[in-house]
């Protein structure tokens, strides 16, 4: 199969509606196997934009969907959340997990991102409920940021006046690195 097109997408993270400029799915679908192939695929949107490829199984429990395995790996992403003062660039992310549609986990072997001057691998899993955070099991590393590094992916709003106080009284230094292993009920 191929699609490509544009439209906007109503979803919960970005608030108005994630309007794609351009998206294009090159793949295959297996129904004996039940898995799906994306050779390749491409978004473009103003808050976000990648490009990669994936490998899907589908477990069907009855006649809907039970759970999704795989790997996913992403070129080239952008992502312009409001969080970062600038848009988080990154040229490498890749995913190996399965979500379970009735235990509403996610669960990952491998997560790894690398950006400039950022590098991170970690496993983990997430348990959703109706109302409230996820519980969430991180573990995993981050490599060493230099002071600049570390000011440039700290998040706008945390630490009111922190961030602009180091980047005005301290003029160098390294965070990390850092091994993190999180157990959050």
């Amino acid at each position: 199969f191929h699609v490509t097109g544009q439209g906007n997408i109503d979803n919960a993270v970005f608030k108005p509606a994630l309007a794609l400029n351009m998206f294009d799915i090159a793949g295959s679908f297996d129904a004996v196997k039940n898995t799906v192939a994306l050779d390749t695929f491409k978004f473009d949107s103003k808050e976000f934009a990648a490009t990669g490829k994936a490998n899907l199984a589908l477990t069907w429990d009855g006649k809907s969907l039970g759970a999704v395995s795989g790997d996913l790996e992403a070129t080239d992403v952008r992502l312009v959340t409001g969080v970062f003062p600038q848009p988080l660039l990154v040229s490498l992310f890749a995913f190996d997990g399965s979500y379970d549609v009735k235990a509403r986990t996610l669960s990952w072997r491998r997560a790894a991102v690398e950006a400039p001057a950022f590098s991170t691998e970690f496993g983990g899993n997430a348990q959703f409920f109706d109302a409230g955070s996820p519980a969430l099991v991180l573990n995993g590393t981050l490599k060493a940021l230099s002071l600049a590094d570390a000011l440039r992916y700290w998040p706008e709003d945390v630490g009111s006046g922190a961030r602009e106080w180091i980047a005005d009284n301290v003029s160098q230094g390294q965070f990390g690195p850092m091994r993190l292993d999180a157990n959050l009920p």
